[in-house]
Protein backbone atom coordinates (compact mmCIF):
# COMPACT_ATOMS: atom_id res chain seq x y z
CA UNK A 1 0.00 0.00 0.00
CA UNK A 2 2.95 2.31 0.57
CA UNK A 3 4.29 1.50 -2.63
CA UNK A 4 1.10 2.10 -4.45
CA UNK A 5 0.35 5.43 -2.82
CA UNK A 6 4.29 6.68 -3.23
CA UNK A 7 4.18 5.68 -7.02
CA UNK A 8 0.58 7.40 -7.47
CA UNK A 9 1.96 10.91 -5.85
CA UNK A 10 5.30 10.00 -8.33
CA UNK A 11 3.41 9.66 -11.38
CA UNK A 12 0.63 11.93 -10.84
CA UNK A 13 3.13 14.88 -10.15
CA UNK A 14 5.12 13.51 -13.71
CA UNK A 15 1.97 14.70 -15.79
CA UNK A 16 2.69 18.67 -14.38
CA UNK A 17 6.29 18.40 -14.97
CA UNK A 18 5.61 21.39 -17.72
CA UNK A 19 3.23 23.28 -16.11
CA UNK A 20 4.24 25.18 -12.97
CA UNK A 21 6.91 28.07 -13.73
CA UNK A 22 9.06 29.61 -10.95
CA UNK A 23 9.14 28.61 -7.43
CA UNK A 24 6.41 26.04 -7.88
CA UNK A 25 8.12 24.38 -10.42
CA UNK A 26 11.19 24.19 -8.19
CA UNK A 27 9.15 23.38 -5.39
CA UNK A 28 7.36 20.46 -7.94
CA UNK A 29 10.63 19.17 -8.47
CA UNK A 30 12.14 18.92 -5.44
CA UNK A 31 8.82 16.76 -4.23
CA UNK A 32 8.92 14.50 -7.42
CA UNK A 33 12.41 14.17 -6.88
CA UNK A 34 11.41 12.85 -3.46
CA UNK A 35 8.87 11.11 -4.37
CA UNK A 36 10.66 9.23 -7.14
CA UNK A 37 13.09 7.93 -4.51
CA UNK A 38 10.46 7.27 -2.00
CA UNK A 39 9.22 4.97 -4.50
CA UNK A 40 12.11 3.29 -5.70
CA UNK A 41 13.15 2.49 -1.86
CA UNK A 42 10.34 0.95 -0.82
CA UNK A 43 10.82 -1.39 -3.55
CA UNK A 44 13.75 -2.26 -2.16
CA UNK A 45 12.56 -2.39 1.21
CA UNK A 46 10.20 -4.95 0.22
CA UNK A 47 12.75 -7.14 -2.11
CA UNK A 48 14.77 -7.00 1.39
CA UNK A 49 12.01 -7.85 3.32
CA UNK A 50 10.41 -10.55 1.05
CA UNK A 51 14.37 -12.36 -0.09
CA UNK A 52 14.36 -12.62 4.20
CA UNK A 53 10.66 -14.30 4.61
CA UNK A 54 11.87 -17.05 1.88
CA UNK A 55 14.40 -18.10 3.88
CA UNK A 56 14.54 -20.67 7.07
CA UNK A 57 15.27 -18.39 9.23
CA UNK A 58 13.30 -15.30 8.04
CA UNK A 59 10.21 -17.32 8.82
CA UNK A 60 9.88 -16.16 12.49
CA UNK A 61 9.85 -12.72 10.90
CA UNK A 62 6.07 -13.46 9.88
CA UNK A 63 5.22 -13.17 13.84
CA UNK A 64 6.72 -9.81 14.26
CA UNK A 65 4.66 -6.80 15.68
CA UNK A 66 3.11 -5.72 12.40
CA UNK A 67 2.87 -2.02 13.37
CA UNK A 68 6.40 -1.63 14.75
CA UNK A 69 8.17 -3.31 11.76
CA UNK A 70 6.02 -1.33 9.26
CA UNK A 71 6.93 1.84 11.25
CA UNK A 72 10.56 1.29 10.71
CA UNK A 73 10.28 0.16 7.39
CA UNK A 74 8.63 3.69 6.93
CA UNK A 75 11.35 5.58 8.68
CA UNK A 76 14.02 3.67 6.33
CA UNK A 77 12.31 4.46 2.88
CA UNK A 78 11.62 7.74 3.93
CA UNK A 79 14.62 9.02 6.18
CA UNK A 80 17.13 8.11 2.63
CA UNK A 81 15.30 10.03 0.34
CA UNK A 82 14.53 12.68 2.46
CA UNK A 83 18.45 13.27 3.32
CA UNK A 84 19.37 12.85 -0.08
CA UNK A 85 16.36 15.35 -1.46
CA UNK A 86 17.69 17.93 1.71
CA UNK A 87 21.28 18.10 1.07
CA UNK A 88 20.46 18.12 -3.04
CA UNK A 89 18.04 20.88 -2.10
CA UNK A 90 20.42 23.24 0.23
CA UNK A 91 23.28 22.82 -2.28
CA UNK A 92 21.03 24.25 -4.91
CA UNK A 93 19.65 27.20 -2.82
CA UNK A 94 23.23 28.05 -0.93
CA UNK A 95 24.36 28.65 -4.82
CA UNK A 96 27.59 26.83 -3.82
CA UNK A 97 30.49 27.69 -6.35
CA UNK A 98 31.09 24.52 -8.83
CA UNK A 99 27.94 23.07 -7.68
CA UNK A 100 24.94 23.36 -9.40
CA UNK A 101 21.48 21.14 -9.31
CA UNK A 102 19.31 22.87 -10.75
CA UNK A 103 15.66 22.04 -9.43
CA UNK A 104 13.51 23.82 -11.66
CA UNK A 105 15.72 25.04 -14.32
CA UNK A 106 15.15 25.48 -17.97
CA UNK A 107 11.71 25.18 -17.87
CA UNK A 108 11.43 21.34 -16.50
CA UNK A 109 10.43 20.79 -12.93
CA UNK A 110 13.02 18.59 -12.45
CA UNK A 111 16.88 18.48 -12.57
CA UNK A 112 18.40 20.53 -15.26
CA UNK A 113 22.11 19.86 -14.58
CA UNK A 114 22.38 15.68 -16.15
CA UNK A 115 25.48 15.12 -13.78
CA UNK A 116 24.11 16.18 -11.10
CA UNK A 117 20.97 14.16 -11.82
CA UNK A 118 23.28 11.49 -12.05
CA UNK A 119 24.81 11.38 -9.12
CA UNK A 120 21.88 12.06 -6.91
CA UNK A 121 19.25 10.12 -8.64
CA UNK A 122 21.04 7.96 -11.02
CA UNK A 123 23.40 6.47 -8.84
CA UNK A 124 20.71 5.85 -5.83
CA UNK A 125 18.22 4.27 -8.20
CA UNK A 126 21.06 2.09 -9.69
CA UNK A 127 22.37 1.13 -6.14
CA UNK A 128 18.71 0.04 -4.96
CA UNK A 129 17.53 -1.94 -8.24
CA UNK A 130 21.27 -4.36 -7.86
CA UNK A 131 19.94 -4.98 -4.43
CA UNK A 132 17.38 -5.32 -5.68
CA UNK A 133 17.80 -7.97 -8.24
CA UNK A 134 20.25 -10.14 -5.92
CA UNK A 135 16.86 -9.84 -3.06
CA UNK A 136 14.78 -11.23 -6.54
CA UNK A 137 17.58 -13.77 -7.69
CA UNK A 138 17.66 -14.92 -3.68
CA UNK A 139 13.85 -15.07 -3.48
CA UNK A 140 13.46 -17.39 -6.73
CA UNK A 141 16.30 -19.68 -5.79
CA UNK A 142 14.19 -19.66 -2.30
CA UNK A 143 10.57 -20.36 -4.06
CA UNK A 144 12.42 -23.58 -6.25
CA UNK A 145 13.71 -24.90 -3.31
CA UNK A 146 10.37 -24.84 -1.15
CA UNK A 147 8.29 -26.17 -4.72
CA UNK A 148 10.83 -28.94 -4.79
CA UNK A 149 10.11 -29.82 -1.62
CA UNK A 150 6.06 -30.15 -1.67
CA UNK A 151 4.96 -33.39 -3.17
CA UNK A 152 1.82 -33.27 -3.07
CA UNK A 153 1.67 -30.62 -5.48
CA UNK A 154 1.59 -32.08 -9.37
CA UNK A 155 4.20 -30.49 -11.64
CA UNK A 156 2.05 -28.11 -14.22
CA UNK A 157 0.19 -26.88 -11.01
CA UNK A 158 4.18 -25.92 -9.94
CA UNK A 159 4.53 -24.24 -13.14
CA UNK A 160 1.54 -22.28 -13.33
CA UNK A 161 2.05 -21.22 -9.36
CA UNK A 162 5.50 -19.77 -10.02
CA UNK A 163 4.62 -18.16 -13.32
CA UNK A 164 2.20 -15.87 -11.12
CA UNK A 165 4.56 -15.53 -8.63
CA UNK A 166 7.74 -14.56 -10.57
CA UNK A 167 5.64 -11.95 -12.47
CA UNK A 168 4.60 -10.40 -9.12
CA UNK A 169 7.53 -10.16 -7.27
CA UNK A 170 8.99 -8.99 -10.70
CA UNK A 171 6.93 -6.20 -10.75
CA UNK A 172 6.89 -5.29 -6.86
CA UNK A 173 10.56 -6.02 -6.92
CA UNK A 174 10.63 -2.93 -9.57
CA UNK A 175 13.32 -5.52 -12.01
CA UNK A 176 11.40 -3.73 -14.86
CA UNK A 177 13.53 -0.65 -13.94
CA UNK A 178 16.40 -1.91 -15.25
CA UNK A 179 15.05 -1.29 -18.69
CA UNK A 180 15.60 2.11 -18.17
CA UNK A 181 19.50 1.95 -18.03
CA UNK A 182 19.36 -0.28 -21.31
CA UNK A 183 17.03 2.09 -23.17
CA UNK A 184 18.93 5.57 -21.93
CA UNK A 185 22.66 3.84 -22.69
CA UNK A 186 21.34 2.18 -26.21
CA UNK A 187 18.93 4.71 -27.18
CA UNK A 188 17.46 1.94 -29.19
CA UNK A 189 13.40 2.60 -29.88
CA UNK A 190 12.57 -0.79 -28.80
CA UNK A 191 14.23 -0.29 -25.50
CA UNK A 192 12.12 2.94 -24.79
CA UNK A 193 8.75 1.38 -25.90
CA UNK A 194 9.34 -0.94 -23.22
CA UNK A 195 10.66 0.98 -20.93
CA UNK A 196 7.13 2.74 -21.18
CA UNK A 197 5.24 0.13 -21.07
CA UNK A 198 6.78 -2.03 -18.22
CA UNK A 199 6.97 1.20 -16.10
CA UNK A 200 4.73 3.49 -16.69
CA UNK A 201 1.71 0.86 -15.94
CA UNK A 202 3.41 -0.66 -12.64
CA UNK A 203 0.42 0.56 -10.76
CA UNK A 204 -1.92 -1.17 -12.61
CA UNK A 205 0.26 -4.35 -12.99
CA UNK A 206 0.18 -4.18 -8.97
CA UNK A 207 -3.56 -3.91 -9.01
CA UNK A 208 -4.12 -6.72 -11.27
CA UNK A 209 -1.80 -8.93 -9.38
CA UNK A 210 -2.82 -8.18 -5.67
CA UNK A 211 -5.82 -6.20 -6.10
CA UNK A 212 -7.63 -8.76 -8.13
CA UNK A 213 -7.79 -11.84 -6.29
CA UNK A 214 -10.25 -14.17 -5.23
CA UNK A 215 -9.01 -13.57 -1.38
CA UNK A 216 -10.14 -9.54 -2.18
CA UNK A 217 -13.03 -11.25 -3.76
CA UNK A 218 -14.25 -12.60 -1.10
CA UNK A 219 -13.61 -10.51 1.52
CA UNK A 220 -15.62 -7.61 -0.35
CA UNK A 221 -18.24 -9.90 -0.65
CA UNK A 222 -18.19 -10.56 2.91
CA UNK A 223 -18.05 -6.47 3.29
CA UNK A 224 -21.22 -5.81 1.14
CA UNK A 225 -23.22 -8.93 1.93
CA UNK A 226 -22.56 -10.14 5.77
CA UNK A 227 -21.57 -13.75 4.44
CA UNK A 228 -18.07 -15.49 2.75
CA UNK A 229 -18.04 -17.31 -0.26
CA UNK A 230 -16.73 -19.99 1.84
CA UNK A 231 -19.98 -20.04 3.36
CA UNK A 232 -22.15 -19.95 0.06
CA UNK A 233 -19.67 -22.96 -1.36
CA UNK A 234 -20.36 -24.92 1.57
CA UNK A 235 -23.71 -24.26 1.44
CA UNK A 236 -24.08 -25.37 -2.17
CA UNK A 237 -22.22 -28.50 -1.79
CA UNK A 238 -24.49 -29.55 1.29
CA UNK A 239 -27.16 -28.65 -0.61
CA UNK A 240 -26.04 -30.89 -3.65
CA UNK A 241 -24.80 -33.95 -1.72
CA UNK A 242 -28.51 -33.69 -0.20
CA UNK A 243 -29.95 -33.93 -3.32
CA UNK A 244 -27.84 -36.82 -4.19
CA UNK A 245 -28.38 -38.89 -0.84
CA UNK A 246 -32.55 -38.60 -2.22
CA UNK A 247 -31.71 -39.52 -5.25
CA UNK A 248 -30.26 -42.54 -4.06
CA UNK A 249 -32.92 -43.33 -1.08
CA UNK A 250 -35.93 -43.36 -4.09
CA UNK A 251 -33.63 -45.51 -6.47
CA UNK A 252 -32.83 -47.97 -3.48
CA UNK A 253 -36.72 -48.33 -2.55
Amino acid sequence: MSLSATLLVAQTLLLLIHLPTGLLCQALAITLHFSWLCSFMWMTVLSITLARTFTSKGLNSLNQDTARTHGFLSLCASGIPLIIVTTSALLDFLEIPNIYIGYGAQGICWIANPRASLLVFGVPLALMLLVNIIAFIMTLCNIEKSLKLSENITSSKKDKAKVFIYGKLFVIMGVSWCTSFGAAFADVSILWYMFIILNGLQGFYIFVSFVCTDRVKRLLLKKFTGTSAEIRTTSAVTANTEVKSQKSDKTSI
